[in-house]
């Protein structure tokens, strides 16, 4: 960059026949670090989102170990809530626009145009990130974003074309092992219990692990009314709390209520 004459403030400085780098922009100190690791650590996703972040290592400052929808959360959802305080406003900017692009190219509703405005906004977000990070720092990957509006104009919305949900279909499908020297027979014959199991569930109204309460639907009995489901009605007074669980007529009746006074529910039923 010396050579080239640009970036004057990147370029090396002799100091006592040793060469000294000044800092970039987008350096953290230990502080900032700090800030950044407590951040990523205690934020809490809601049900079905994410997972929690805990790869982070509070004492060396360290972020290891996450999954590509971690990266992929962090990037859409994290990055422009931590950033802007705690880097220069140039940085900032360039980065909330790399994740606007990315949140709104992973969106379930896309236009012509707005994949003509992305297209055009992603051009101007890597020549200012360009002005920011050295060289070195892009290589091929950092060029295929120029692509991604015009793939998903010709291919179609991006979120029902990638492998987050296979992948995680081939978790549940390695869970069914229970032979590892058959691992294929017992991925099919838990596949098959499972639809029996749903069979049974749907069809025959027995008890099966598919149509009980869930976790939050649960009757806790130490804790307070606020944030229970409609699968209890709860009776909190000061001397202690009794729990009432409703059968599936009171429930049927219960849910009829809630749509038929629901605004946003009237003009279909109408």
């Amino acid at each position: 960059m010396q050579q080239l004459g640009i970036r004057p403030g990147q370029h090396p400085m002799i100091k006592k026949d040793k060469y000294t780098l000044l800092a970039a922009l987008y350096k953290l100190d230990n502080d900032e670090k700090d800030n950044l690791c407590k951040f990523l650590y205690g934020v809490k996703m809601p049900d079905g989102v994410s997972s929690n972040i805990r790869c982070v290592d509070l004492k060396a400052c360290q972020v290891s170990g996450l999954k590509s929808h971690d990266y992929h959360l962090i990037l859409h959802k994290l990055l422009p809530l931590v950033v802007w305080r705690i880097l220069p406003q140039q940085v900032v900017v360039v980065l909330i626009q790399l994740s606007n692009f990315s949140d709104a190219l992973c969106s379930k509703e896309l236009g012509e145009a707005d994949l003509d405005k992305l297209s055009t906004t992603i051009v101007d977000t890597l020549c200012r990130l360009k002005m920011i990070f050295p060289p070195s720092f892009f290589d091929i990957m950092m060029h295929f974003p120029i692509h991604l509006a015009k793939e998903s104009k010709l291919r179609g919305v991006v979120c029902y074309r990638w492998m987050y949900l296979v992948e995680r279909y081939l978790h549940t499908a390695k869970g069914y092992v229970r032979n590892k020297a058959h691992p294929e027979g017992s991925i099919a014959k838990g596949y098959i219990l499972e639809e029996c199991l749903t069979f049974c569930s749907r069809f025959m109204d027995m008890d099966t692990k598919l149509n009980r309460a869930d976790r939050h639907e649960s009757v806790a009995v130490n804790e307070p009314p606020s944030g229970q489901s409609l699968f209890a009605a709860m009776d909190y007074n000061r001397r202690g709390q009794t729990a009432k669980l409703l059968d599936k007529d009171e429930m049927r009746k219960i849910k009829h209520y809630i749509i038929s006074n629901y605004d946003d529910a009237k003009p279909f039923i109408e």
